[in-house]
């Protein structure tokens, strides 16, 4: 969290000295797609919580190694 909080930081620095429509439509944009972002995320979770039930125990066990490498990548990142 702190290195998100860190460019979000320099981004609003690097903003401060903008003014007038030309930034507020920047951050419109830049909420739009951080919103369809965050959209995609949870309705891909929603898919995966839905499969387990029906996977073989081979298709799990490479979703669990496939889960454990993005919780690592995620780890080293935040």
């Amino acid at each position: 969290m702190s290195k998100i909080s860190e460019f979000i930081s320099s981004i609003v620095s690097s903003l401060s000295s903008a003014h007038g429509i030309g930034y507020w439509l920047f951050v419109a944009g830049f909420v739009i797609l951080i919103l369809m972002a965050t959209v995609i995320l949870l309705k891909l979770f929603i898919m995966a919580v839905k499969a387990i039930p029906n996977m073989t125990i081979r298709q799990f066990i490479k979703f669990m190694v496939a889960l454990a490498l993005v919780l690592m990548i995620a780890g080293i990142f935040l």
